[in-house]
């Protein structure tokens, strides 16, 4: 295990991540709606361990849940996953499937396809005749 509690720019930060055998978040429950530290930590393109609180369900298996939020549940969970390989492998592809789901280019292009769609079904309703009222 490695400390760097200094702030490091963001490709940095990455490429020390990319180092790691797995990515933990070991959160407890928060009010956040979601973790920038856990895009950040897919980035990585290794696996990843996160408590099991609602700030990760967005992940679904993109993420290992670990059993707890205390340290012991985090260290069983921890070590039942280094010691799966097969599991590591799968969630590891899950993160990437989540990348390139959630990607910007893919998420820009649904939304302009969205758009799209909206602007094509207001013009069809806007060419219907009006109803005739009972």
């Amino acid at each position: 295990v490695e400390w760097h509690t200094q702030f490091l720019p963001h490709e940095e930060s990455i490429a020390l991540l990319a180092d790691c055998d797995v990515v933990v978040l070991p959160y407890e429950d928060t009010s956040e709606a979601s973790s920038a530290a856990a895009r950040g930590a897919l980035s990585s393109r290794r696996p990843v361990a996160v408590t099991p609180i609602q700030i990760f369900e967005e992940l679904g298996e993109a993420g290992y849940r670990l059993p707890g939020t205390d340290s012991r549940a985090i260290a069983k969970g921890l070590i039942d996953f280094l010691g799966d390989e097969a599991l590591r492998k799968h969630t590891l592809s899950a993160a990437l499937d989540w990348l390139e789901r959630y990607d910007w280019k893919a998420v820009a292009r649904r939304l302009h396809a969205m758009i799209q769609g909206l602007g094509r079904a207001e013009h069809r309703r806007k060419d219907r005749p009006p109803r005739a009222s009972a």
